[in-house]
Parts: structure tokens; sequence; C-alpha cells
């Protein structure tokens, strides 16, 4: 970084690269987006008594991660990639790639792959993400500062093979795209539009506090905003509807005894 009389210079880094390739590779994939709010007052008042009964530091984050993989187990076809002459390959395993940025960082971001989430537990997911946040962003090995030296329509033609590889696309990229932005959230209501790679992408806004008139009064709920998208050549608005209802079913349908058994 370079400090002028008025103004800052600062070098682009290898991460943010990275991003900017992900995203222009995300672009040429017609994606549709369903933006849509999810009540997770009952799953705040299961969390709560889950920390107190444990003593882990479980998130909301890390239980919505959760929730996720078992929505997508009901039907793994919303994560459905297409592949070479027209095929569609659904891998059983839910690979959920995960970015996030440090706050401190110079847009250093880091990504990794959270694999077969289907099959784990509300505590073994807590303590894989708590542990991957907490540990230091990986730096590009020499085979990915060599890659990134090369013109874009080199590495693009490079990147476009591996997308049309359903198996290699998982291995390095996850089935499933998830951010979200519940650390900011503040009185404000807000969405993101992420433009993934893969199949399917959720993206979890913020956390607010609202007033619901309901049959036995005002209510005061927590509701998260959150954005659904799927890729269109494999999946269509029913199944966003779909994958969406059986989300919010079970975050509203678990109990504590149901998270404290798997």
């Amino acid at each position: 970084m370079t400090l002028k009389s008025n103004y800052i210079i600062r070098k682009l880094n290898l991460s943010q690269k990275l991003v900017g390739d992900a995203v222009r590779i995300g672009k040429d994939i017609p994606y549709i987006h369903s933006l849509s709010v999810l009540d997770v007052t009952a799953a705040r008042k299961i969390l709560r008594q889950y920390r107190r009964k444990t003593g882990e530091p479980v998130s909301l984050t890390s239980y919505i991660l959760y929730c996720c993989a078992q929505a997508i187990k009901q039907d793994i076809s919303i994560q459905q990639m297409l592949g070479w002459n027209n095929k569609l390959v659904a891998h059983n395993d839910i690979d959920f790639f995960f970015p996030s940025e440090k706050a401190g960082d110079e847009n250093e971001i880091q990504s990794f792959i959270l694999r077969d989430l289907g099959s784990k537990s509300l505590r073994e997911i807590a303590q894989l993400l708590n542990k991957k946040l907490s540990s230091s962003p990986k730096k590009p090995d020499l085979a990915q500062r060599m890659f990134m030296k090369l013109p874009w329509f080199i590495r693009k033609r490079f990147i476009k093979l591996w997308m049309m590889n359903p198996h290699t696309r998982k291995k390095y990229f996850g089935t499933v795209y998830f951010s979200s932005i519940l650390n900011v959230s503040d009185s404000r209501k807000s969405w993101g539009i992420p433009i993934p790679m893969q199949s399917l992408g959720i993206f979890i806004g913020t956390l607010n506090r609202v007033l619901v008139q309901t049959d036995s009064g005002v209510e005061t709920k927590d509701n998260v905003q959150i954005t659904l998208s799927v890729d269109h050549r494999v999946n269509n608005g029913l199944n966003i509807g779909t994958f969406g209802k059986n989300l919010l079913d079970i975050l509203n349908s678990q109990t504590l005894e149901d998270i404290l058994e798997k």
C-alpha cells in the first residue's frame, strides 16, 4: 500500500483476483433468484436451550447451514449440475463452498469447502465452521500464482473445462454456494444476490426483529433475509419454492431432542 497526499494506492491481491474470475464465470450461468424471509424465532429459542444445556457456542449461521443441508437431503436434485452431453448429475454428498472475509484484512478473502454436511450433526458443523473461520487464510500456492499470470481468455478456457465435469466441479467448488452477512445485522433489512459458480446458491442476509399480527395478538418475530439462486438450465421456480418451504419447515420443526440426538 502506498500513501499519497490525498489518496491511497493498493495492489490488488491474488485472492481478490480469484474472486473476480469466479464472478466472471458465474455471470455466464442463467440464474433465477428468490428473495424471501425466514422466521427464525423458534430456531433462536432452540439454540438458546442448546447452548445452556451443552455450553457449546453454536451460531445461528451454523444452525442455518445444518437446516439447509437437511433440506437438500430431502431432494438432492436442487444441487444437480449440468455435465457433458446435457447429462444432469446430482451428488449425494452435500459440499458447501463458503467464502468469508476477515475484518481488518485488506480485501483478503478466504474460501473453503465444508464437506458432506448432510451426514453431520449440528455440533460437528459448528465445530468445523468455527475451525475454518478461526484459521489463517491459506496463501495461494505456486500453481495458483502461475495460473493467475495467464491471460484471462486462457484461464477462462481452463475453468470452463473444469465446470463441464460435475465431479471436478464438486471437488474444487463444492455443490452449494453459501454466504452470510448475519454478523453485520442491524435495523436494516438487507438481501444479497450472489453470482456463484454452483447450481444452488444460498445467501443469508441480516437478522431483524419485527412486530407481526397473529390470531393471539401482536407478537415479536425474528426474521432473516435469504436469497436462493438456482441454475435455470437444471431447476425452475417450483424447485426454489419447494426447497424454501422445506427449509422453513425444518427450521421451525426441530426440537432440542432432535438436534442433541444427531
